[in-house]
This record gives structure tokens, C-alpha cells and sequence, in this order.
């Protein structure tokens, strides 16, 4: 996938005249955002022209991927090009000013593709139908992808995040298409879980990003380690603040036992993706009852993991 930020004045004529564009802003690149890529590769009838537009600032509140994790999926469910475009520039723009100065003159789109609740212009003052009716004026394709549902549950970025908010990731697994995933550094911790036998990875969820609620749940963590070799491992993880062992309520970490693997991954990026929670967190009266339970949350975990893989959770 290319590319193309605006704001930095990258170049707009990297996207091929007669595109297909997709408009809107994909948190979370869900099943509902799938079936738009699936209409405008119809669209696009096998040529590699498909465009998400979005803009580039992130909206207020907290979001389910990041613009890096968002261009990664859109790519890898078919878009060829992100283009984003800076907030500022555009929000003061009439409807149809935005249509034709920036959509069209812009970047002559053959295409486009949104969804039923797409709104645009000044204080998204514009519609869909809107949408559609300037580009039957303007002589370009346009489709609107009415709701999406999976086995009677609507699909949306909110919903998706409400479920993660109280815990409930295996459900929002099913709307998402995939496990919720967060892509973070390992940062240095105070390093007890290596003195009961569990040494884990901590990483830090940062503001602004969707945090699964506190407690327990398997997991599954994807890396390259130091040796440049990648690894796909299964794991248990904590979200909290550990109070057997801090009485910070406020200082929250992502702590995570890796099954079966012991390697250095300080500073490395890693993959932390949320399968099932397991219990809620807990204090405990003494770290020798913490170890003891988070034994059992491994063998719970590892359980609740071979329902959904069938390796052994560290492999090259």
C-alpha cells in the first residue's frame, strides 16, 4: 500500500486518475468497512486502484487502531492507497465545495464508495444521498453500503469499542473480524514476576487508544525478536495495576506471561492481541498466592487459546 499525507505536502498525483474512493474514517477496519473494500473492488474490477480517504487527525475520545494499524489492515483487505488529508484545512468547506474542489478536481475519481451514515462538509452539515446525487451530476460511480450486520448485531466503531471498554473482546472479536490488537514498545517493569517464576513483558496502553477493561485474558503476542526471528506465541495478561504488589491504583500497565519463551524483548515492538477474559483482577494477600493464581490463569488461558489455534503457540 502507498501512502499519500497531504498535510505533509505529499504529492496527490500518486493515486492513478480514475480510482475507486472509499470515504470515511475506518476505525477499527471492521467487517462493516470490509464490505465497503468489497464493493469498491467491484468497482474497481481487479485493478489496483482502490483509495480509503480519511482525514488524518484522530477524532476526540479513544480510537481502536492507529493510523499506522489502520493503513496495515486497509492494505492487507485489499486498498491500494491512504490518502490523508488535514482536518483544518477542509472543515470550513461547503458540501458541494468539497465534492467538486477536492474529490473530484483533485483526484478524478471513476468511483465512489461510502457507507449509509457518511456524513461531510461543514459541520457534516451533508449526507450520503448527497453524495450520491453530486457525483450522478459529475458522471462518477457512487455506492452506499447500507448496514452491515453479523448474526443480527450491528457493526460499528462504537459498538466495537463499548465491548472492548467492559472486557467483552471475544465479542468484539466477532464484529471486528479479528482479535483486538494493540502494536506497543516493551518497557522496563519492576520486574517481580521474575522472582515468582513468570517473568512477563510490560507495555504501556497510551491515551486516546481503546483499553480492554481491568482484569484477565488469554492473549496471543506476535514479535520479531532480537535474533530477526519471527515468533507467534500464546500468553496470559494483566490489565491493571497490579495491587498485590502496588498501591498506585492510577499507574496501569499491559503485563503479559509469554508461554514458552524467555528471550529479551525490551524496546521491541510486539503484538498483544486479546482472546477471552478470564477473571476479573484481583489483590491477593501475599505474592505467593499471586503465583500460585497465575498459574492457574496460564492453564485457563491455554485452554481457552486451543479452542481457537491448533499449535503450540511458539513457533517460527
Amino acid at each position: 500500500m502507498q501512502i499519500i499525507n497531504c498535510a505533509s505536502g505529499e504529492e496527490v498525483s500518486a493515486v492513478p486518475d480514475g480510482a475507486v474512493f472509499l470515504l470515511g474514517y475506518f476505525d477499527g477496519v471492521h467487517l462493516g468497512h470490509r464490505s465497503l473494500i468489497d464493493r469498491a473492488a467491484e468497482y474497481a474490477e481487479g485493478k489496483k486502484n482502490v483509495a480509503a480517504w480519511m482525514f488524518g487527525c484522530l477524532p476526540k475520545g479513544d480510537v481502536l487502531t492507529d493510523n499506522a494499524e489502520k493503513c496495515a489492515l486497509l492494505g492487507e483487505y485489499g486498498v491500494d492507497y491512504a490518502v490523508f488529508e488535514e482536518f483544518d484545512s477542509l472543515k470550513d468547506l461547503d458540501g458541494r465545495t468539497f465534492f467538486d474542489d477536492i474529490i473530484v478536481r483533485r483526484y478524478h475519481p471513476s468511483a465512489v464508495v461510502c457507507g449509509y451514515n457518511f456524513r461531510f462538509g461543514r459541520r457534516a452539515a451533508w449526507s450520503s444521498d448527497d453524495l450520491c446525487r453530486f457525483a450522478e451530476e459529475a458522471g462518477i460511480g457512487c455506492a452506499v453500503v447500507p448496514h452491515f450486520e453479523k448474526d443480527g448485531c450491528p457493526v460499528s466503531s462504537t459498538a466495537i469499542r463499548s465491548l472492548i471498554a467492559a472486557g467483552r473482546v471475544d465479542e468484539a472479536a466477532e464484529l471486528l473480524g479479528r482479535s483486538y490488537s494493540v502494536t506497543l514498545p516493551v518497557v522496563h517493569g519492576h520486574r517481580i514476576g521474575r522472582t515468582i517464576g513468570h517473568p512477563t513483558i510490560n507495555q504501556i496502553i497510551p491515551p486516546g487508544r481503546i483499553s480492554p477493561a481491568r482484569g484477565v485474558y488469554s492473549c496471543t503476542v506476535s514479535f520479531t525478536d532480537k535474533d530477526g526471528v519471527h515468533r507467534f506465541c500464546g500468553g496470559v495478561c494483566n490489565i491493571g495495576s497490579r495491587p498485590t504488589v502496588n498501591r498506585d491504583t492510577a499507574d496501569v500497565t499491559l503485563e503479559t506471561y509469554i508461554f514458552d519463551y524467555s528471550g529479551d524483548l525490551y524496546d521491541l515492538s510486539v503484538k498483544t492481541s486479546f482472546c477471552e477474559k478470564l477473571r476479573d483482577e484481583t489483590k491477593f494477600s501475599s505474592v505467593e498466592e499471586l503465583a500460585e493464581q497465575i498459574a492457574r490463569d496460564g492453564e485457563r488461558a491455554r485452554e481457552s487459546l486451543t479452542k481457537r489455534y491448533t499449535n503450540d503457540f511458539c513457533k517460527v
